[in-house]
């Protein structure tokens, strides 16, 4: 892969909505590296000290938070895809990587790709809405250093306020 990222100009971004060898993925051949978060939430999870090296050598990741099937996107609120997303973040975070650089070094976009939903675009301009108004939540945030109020606060690995460049 390395050899076939090495010809392409400019970015080298790898999208996968599945569940890949994140080993292999988390290597600084690519960036930015984009993936489904919604959806292989505890995997990630599981890989925490990968991504966070991976960040914290200044690559980014596109995090695909925001469902794209119909039945799913239809029960969803911005705030509920932005603390499950900085819920994350927090097992990510740590080593001197904080929440503040995490949001420096992301994108958000939809889980999947959109093709296999009956309605056909109706679902699809839903998720880019969504996805739309969770960046601005999560970026706001971030932009005026404050906690967020409805952050997921003391997860498995923390029970500290969720606080931005501190």
């Amino acid at each position: 892969m390395s050899l076939f990222l090495s010809m392409l100009g400019g970015p080298r971004c790898i999208h996968l909505c599945g569940n890949p060898d994140w080993d292999f993925l988390l290597r600084p051949d690519s960036d930015p590296l984009s993936l489904d978060a919604r959806n292989n939430r505890d995997i990630l999870a599981a890989y925490h000290e990968n991504i966070r090296s991976y960040l914290a050598s200044g690559k980014a990741i596109a995090w695909g938070a925001v469902p794209t099937h119909t039945v799913v996107l239809e029960r969803q609120s911005p705030h509920g895809l932005a603390r499950k997303l900085v819920g994350l973040w927090e097992e990510v975070a740590g080593d001197g990587l904080t929440l503040a650089d995490i949001a420096g070094r992301s994108l958000i976009t939809p889980a999947t790709c959109c093709l296999v939903n009956p309605d056909l675009t109706t679902t699809v301009e839903k998720a880019f809405e969504l996805t739309s108004e969770v960046s601005s939540l999560l970026g706001e945030a971030a932009a005026m250093n404050v906690q967020l109020p409805w952050s997921p606060q003391g997860s498995k690995r923390r029970r500290r306020e969720i606080a931005y460049g501190d």
